[in-house]
């Protein structure tokens, strides 16, 4: 045989005693790893531990939202927190779902992990050794079981936002983005349900003001105004429909009070509309 071939059959002889090596070294790992699963007080409790828990599994490490833009301007001046407050008034439910989620996530999660560190090894070098495996690789096996079966649900999320302009032609194209923490988005949703109180406190409010315009108030305001529009000095002889306006709008916080009201014809009413005069 030449040089070559005997270092061909030395190369393949490495080749099977180094598979034959891995395949016993993997029969065994898997013989001690079965042997700590059956045995091991600590693992078996972290399984039961595991069992006794429900987190929710349905929630992603992330939520992509994109805003298109209509100009160039209206893209420089667009905030994206104010962008993640339209998408929260958008998926209101949705985001009150998941934060809810995440939220009994995180407080079973703490009671887990409580639980999860409280758990310890009992194991002793005379139970293994009538195993027939090493102390050492016993609580070996035993702490990378430990480790990796511990559970790890998802106690957080973040929301990323992009705003885009692509010019008419599609020339040119721009962009910014911003990714808010779960600290962030919680901040963002309360932060809307303020906003949702102080709408609806507003409008019922409104509601109420407006309610105060009686007929009586009305026919005393026409009358002290001479029944005539006072910006034009048109009458309902005339062919004007007149009204009562609020010189400072209700919208505004204007008062329904003789001082704040005064008679308009429909049309100085229109052009007016909710302004301050």
């Amino acid at each position: 045989m030449t040089g070559t071939e005997i270092a061909l059959i030395v190369i393949a002889i490495c080749i099977v005693i180094s598979i034959i090596i891995f395949i016993g070294s993997w029969l065994i790992h898997n013989k001690h790893l079965r042997l700590v699963k059956a045995h091991s007080e600590l693992y078996n409790e972290l399984i039961k531990l595991n069992k006794s828990y429900n987190f929710y599994s349905d929630i992603k490490s992330q939520y992509n939202f994109y805003e298109v833009c209509s100009s160039k301007r209206k893209l420089d001046c667009l905030s994206l927190y104010d962008v993640l407050l339209s998408k929260i008034e958008c998926n209101y439910i949705y985001f009150k779902n998941l934060l809810i989620c995440i939220q009994k996530n995180r407080q079973n999660y703490e009671l887990y992990c409580k639980q999860y560190n409280k758990l310890s090894s009992k194991i002793n070098e005379r139970e293994t050794k009538s195993l027939k495996i090493k102390f050492k690789t016993f609580k070996r096996i035993e702490n990378k079981l430990y480790i990796q079966s511990k559970l790890n649900p998802q106690i957080s999320t973040t929301i990323y936002i992009k705003a885009s302009y692509t010019s008419p032609k599609g020339r040119n194209s721009y962009s910014k983005y911003r990714t808010f923490q779960y600290t962030e988005v919680v901040k963002a949703y309360n932060d809307y349900n303020r906003l949702k109180v102080q709408k609806q406190e507003y409008s019922y409010k409104v509601k109420i003001e407006r309610a105060k315009m009686s007929d009586s108030l009305r026919y005393s305001i026409l009358k002290r105004d001479g029944f005539k529009c006072q910006i034009c000095g048109a009458t309902a002889q005339e062919g004007a429909k007149l009204h009562v306006d609020h010189i400072i709008p209700v919208s505004k916080g204007g008062k329904t009070v003789a001082s704040n009201l005064r008679t308009l014809c429909d049309r100085c009413n229109i052009g007016k509309s909710d302004k301050i005069e």
